[in-house]
């Protein structure tokens, strides 16, 4: 049975006009382990999920079928996490451009995280 995540996956490939293997030789991946994502059989950890949605600009909510919103969600919560950073300016921290780069990384990351554990709960 296909999943959510699976028929995501298929539509965006196919939207692409990319193969299974050509998908996975981008990713880093084998066209089986494609084949066994599109079909339901396997769930991709959150390290893939991730890359397959950066691979395809869509968020991870999007492209795990929990929402329909496609703008991935960095771009959707930039000025949020740059508010965040600020604060943290803002409570003494000396936060370096390069540093900014990473706790913006981080904070993406740690987001996304949640929202996949939210929707396991």
């Amino acid at each position: 049975m296909m999943t959510s995540f699976g028929k995501r996956l298929r539509m965006l490939r196919r939207e692409k006009d990319i193969t299974m293997v050509e998908l996975a030789a981008v990713i880093g991946t084998t066209q089986p382990t494609i084949s066994k994502y599109e079909r339901g059989i396997h769930e991709p950890d959150l390290p893939m999920v991730k890359a397959l949605a950066e691979y395809f600009d869509v968020s991870v909510s999007y492209i795990t079928g929990e929402t329909d919103t496609r703008e991935p969600y960095y771009k959707v919560t930039d000025q949020y996490i740059n508010d965040l950073v600020n604060d943290l300016e803002s409570e003494g921290y000396d936060i370096k451009d390069k540093s900014r780069d990473e706790i913006i990384k981080l904070m993406i990351m740690a987001l996304e995280m949640d929202k996949l554990y939210k929707k396991t709960d």
